[in-house]
């Protein structure tokens, strides 16, 4: 939590509260209070608490706190549906790049083409359902 980590990174600096206090030109209780956990800062001064404790912003927070963990099976899953999405494209630009002797194949070739079609797009809507289920899959397919 940000209280925690303020502390953590004011303590390894060796400065007190009264020097970031100071430094930021406030109250050494309103450090006090957001080292406490009661109130936390305005983000402006964000930057310059990490500029001051020699660190970065991001370092205030845990990232894994804030991240969702994905279930492997639905990354697994994930995986999957890129790869069938992927071979679904390469089989349409195959079609879509043959040539027909005669009409017959033609209309066969065109049959299969649109049959593709309305997998790429089912499995394109099950990727995006999966990827907003998950809060986090990669898109883009």
């Amino acid at each position: 939590m940000f209280h925690e980590k303020l502390k953590e990174l004011r303590a390894k600096a060796k400065k007190t509260q009264k020097d970031l206090a100071d430094y930021l030109m406030i109250s050494p209780q309103s450090v006090s209070k957001w080292e406490l956990g009661e109130s936390l800062p305005s983000m402006e001064y964000l930057p310059k608490i990490a500029k001051f404790l020699n660190c970065e912003p991001n370092d205030f927070f845990d990232k894994k706190e804030y991240q969702k963990e994905i279930p492997s099976e639905d990354k697994d899953r994930a995986n999957q549906m890129r790869e069938q999405i992927y071979c679904l494209k390469e089989e349409l630009l195959f079609l879509i790049e043959k040539e027909a002797d005669n009409d017959k194949d033609k209309e066969f070739i065109d049959r299969l083409i649109a049959e593709k079609k309305v997998m790429l797009r089912a499995y394109r809507q099950d990727y995006k359902a999966l990827c907003e289920k998950c809060g986090g899959l990669p898109e883009g397919i």
